[in-house]
């Protein structure tokens, strides 16, 4: 925690003295560097008076999503309300080997200015700062009333639910039926930190490993991280960005 205020108290010494509503960071916003190394997009929502928010890094093929974390708001001092009297955001994205802090100031001109602290405590790595400025996507129109979404979710084909691999390297190929009224499929993979027998894996933690957007046919492949035990779901999304409903939990193992 004293990490925390340590950047916060750092960042802070560069912010306006002008303060306005949190509202201004909701949105969907893109790096105005179309050619950057690292974070690609950040989405920010408002929900129950808190800010969450979600973010992508440069990947390839699809850009790599971090997930979502509740983030923190700051005032200008304690008698202010964070909401309101708005100073500066926090997110803390904790991964297997490193965490990462993103810190945003208020939008100035249309610009957010996000300042990102990698911390790896597990390895010899060096912290980093980076620092990216990001411009807020235009909101797409909304779509004319029209025909139904995908009303079916795919279904899983191949690994069979609890498929256990003994194979290294772990490199793995999910496959699933097709849906009527999908362009592109998005698929979730976690890995799942062992706790007990393999059919009792449900009530493990479970870590997101990827979650990947946009893809044209009926499979994936990939390199799982570890010997231990992992799961996957899919679903399918129509023309018009809307998902479909998604498929049960598929779970499998790895020996080795």
């Amino acid at each position: 925690m004293r990490k925390i205020f340590a950047l916060l108290f750092i960042v802070s010494l560069g912010f306006a003295y002008q303060f306005k509503g949190v509202e201004e960071l909701v949105g969907r916003w893109v790096n105005a560097r179309a050619s950057t190394r690292g974070i690609t997009k950040v989405v920010i929502s408002l929900r129950g008076g808190d800010l969450y928010v979600k973010v992508w890094g440069k990947c390839h093929p699809t850009d790599c999503y971090w997930g979502e974390v509740k983030a923190y708001t700051f005032a200008g001092n304690l008698y202010q309300d964070p909401t309101r009297s708005f100073r500066a955001m926090l997110a803390i994205f904790k991964f297997r080997e490193s965490e990462r802090f993103l810190l945003a100031e208020r939008p100035s001109a249309g610009i957010l200015k996000v300042k990102l602290f990698n911390h790896y405590p597990l390895n010899q790595r060096k912290n980093s700062a980076e620092t990216y400025l990001f411009r807020k996507a235009k909101a797409a129109p909304p779509p004319p009333p029209s025909v139904r979404g995908i009303t079916r979710a795919p279904r899983p084909l191949y690994p069979p639910n609890w498929k256990v691999f003994n194979h290294y390297p772990r490199r793995t190929t999910l496959r699933w039926a097709s849906v009527p009224g999908a362009v592109s499929y998005t698929v979730e993979i976690y890995y799942i930190e062992p706790c007990g027998p393999l059919r009792r894996i449900e009530t493990c933690r479970a870590v997101l490993l990827k979650r990947v957007e946009g893809i044209r046919g009926t499979s994936y492949t990939f390199n799982f991280v570890g010997a231990q035990p992992g799961k996957w779901r899919v679903w399918g999304v129509d023309a018009r960005g809307r998902p479909g409903p998604k498929s049960p939990w598929m779970y499998f193992r790895y020996t080795r």
